[in-house]
């Protein structure tokens, strides 16, 4: 008996050597009860093209399903990638099956280098819908965010942030640290991205990075190398922790070391022995008694120093 030609793997039937072809059980099947799914499309080292969105709204439109994608940045190397939820008619056990579905929807194929990776969690007890439709609107309001959905309204938008928000077990979740290393390239980044050309001065550029809920200082950028840190900075970091809008002047407060007057000298920091600064400490008269054999004052000891 001849050999029958049929389609070789990822097509609708699949081979039977020698026999009659059979028909492969369809991935989208309106008797199985539907379910959510949360899907995340990254490009891996670098952003996700936004033709990979249309595409993908498109597929998930012919399915007549509920859903939203959005584009979000992510946390460390600031790549746009997709994020959405849907709900389809598809058995839990089916996400590779599903993986391959979209990829083929968004134009991705094995081996052809477009460093693609797709991810499909149902969701679990604890997770809802409108929590991740918070999720995924978590940048609504900057500059690069695009979003699609269907049968998907305002008022559940708006409740998913809103839960999602209160959901959040610290200030620091799904934000950017800013450190002493990486403060200037993600500075530049964020300009680069959501500013320029408009020229903005230093302090300004990290209020709107701060007030845009993407990034935070990280606490090591207040403290010195003995873990002290100035009362003002500590109160401006505080103040942004507890929901206030960041200002310039609390950037200052941050960053900046305080300016003194000309009457000051500069003595080393015993915060940080590695820096020079001008101390709060204006610098006394010197009297006879405190004059050493050259008419100069005589050099003030910390507090809290060894020094007798």
């Amino acid at each position: 008996m001849p050999t029958m030609n049929v389609v070789v793997g990822g097509g609708d039937e699949v081979r039977r050597r020698g026999r009659p072809t059979l028909p492969r059980p369809p991935l989208f099947d309106d008797t199985l009860p539907a379910i959510d799914i949360s899907l995340t499309i990254v490009k891996r080292g670098d952003h996700v093209p936004f033709a990979w969105m249309s595409s993908l709204n498109e597929f998930l439109d012919s399915l007549g399903m509920r859903y939203y994608i959005a584009f979000e940045r992510g946390g460390i190397a600031e790549n746009l990638h997709i994020q959405a939820v849907i709900t389809l008619n598809v058995e839990t056990e089916k996400m590779k099956e599903l993986i391959k579905a979209i990829k083929d929807a968004i134009g991705v194929r094995h081996g052809d280098g477009q460093k693609c990776g797709v991810c499909c969690k149902p969701l679990v007890a604890g997770q809802t819908f409108e929590r991740m439709l918070g999720y995924c609107a978590k940048d609504e309001g900057m500059p690069h965010f695009r979003s699609h959905s269907k049968d998907v309204t305002r008022q559940e938008i708006d409740r998913g942030k809103e839960e999602y928000g209160s959901m959040k077990l610290s200030y620091l979740d799904n934000k950017i640290m800013l450190t002493k290393s990486n403060l200037f390239n993600k500075m530049h980044s964020y300009y680069t991205n959501n500013i320029a050309p408009r020229q903005v001065a230093f302090p300004e550029v990290l209020a709107e990075m701060i007030n845009s809920n993407k990034y935070i200082f990280a606490a090591t950028v207040l403290m010195s190398a003995f873990g002290q840190m100035r009362e003002d900075s500590a109160e401006a970091y505080w103040s942004i922790i507890m929901g206030q809008k960041a200002t310039k002047e609390a950037m200052k407060s941050i960053i900046y070391v305080p300016q003194f007057s000309t009457a000051s000298r500069f003595t080393p920091n015993y915060r940080n022995p590695d820096m020079l600064i001008e101390t709060t400490a204006t610098v006394p008269e010197a009297g006879p008694s405190e004059a050493g054999p050259s008419g100069v004052a005589a050099e003030a000891v910390p507090a809290d120093s060894d020094e007798d």
